[in-house]
């Protein structure tokens, strides 16, 4: 068990360097998630390091990383679906939420598991609105050849974990950095999951490149 937290907490090497090799060959979708991937990079190696001894910083820097996360997957998702009512009124929602979490509860004393359950749910209709989308579209072929499809399968697996997990976080969180809960276990698997389907949509990226 504790190994799976630990290769949940490094996983996160394995695209960003990967993409960092790639860098000059992604496409806006793939740079997007190497963005991402970036942002992610500080809180998930200092999990490893301050969950035990410095959660005040440790907060912070999931706390900042959540909304700056959110922004790049919007942005993400209005490439592909243009810019739709639904993506400002998800944009304000979240923008609202953040300044209201931050002014009443601080950005310091806790990870703001209520931020992260909205953007994860978010993230959930963003996928199921872009495959109805999509599906209206009789010349839309789903292909495991597209990077995009990697990057939105590991979301799709991720997203309603992490909202079912911080969503029962007032029973989980004396064991939340210690890998003990169920749930904990089950978002390491699907943590370790997000990033190395971002690995992979890196990799078919190159080789959708070279195939031209």
């Amino acid at each position: 068990m504790h190994i799976l937290q630990l290769i949940s907490e490094w996983i996160i090497v394995a695209p960003f360097f990967t993409g960092l090799l790639l860098l000059r060959d992604l496409k806006i979708d793939s740079k997007i998630i190497f963005f991402i991937v970036c942002a992610a990079f500080a809180p998930q190696l200092a999990t490893t390091f301050l969950k035990n001894i410095d959660t005040t910083h440790l907060n912070i820097l999931y706390n900042t990383y959540t909304p700056i996360e959110f922004i790049l997957f919007l942005f993400l998702f209005s490439t592909k679906l243009k810019y739709n009512v639904i993506f400002y009124l998800a944009g304000f929602l979240v923008t609202g939420a953040t300044i209201y979490l931050f002014y009443t509860q601080g950005i310091k004393a806790k990870v703001l598991f209520e931020l992260i359950c909205l953007v994860n749910l978010l993230y959930v209709f963003f996928i199921f609105y872009y495959f109805l989308k999509m599906f209206r579209n009789d010349a839309y072929i789903f292909s495991f050849k597209e990077p995009f499809n990697w990057y939105i399968l590991g979301l799709l697996l991720y997203a309603p974990c992490t909202f079912f997990l911080f969503a029962d976080y007032l029973n989980t969180s004396a064991n939340l950095h210690h890998g003990k809960s169920t749930l904990w276990v089950i978002h390491n698997i699907f943590n370790i999951t997000l990033y190395v389907t971002f690995t992979i949509g890196f990799i078919k990226e190159q080789i959708k490149i070279r195939s031209i």
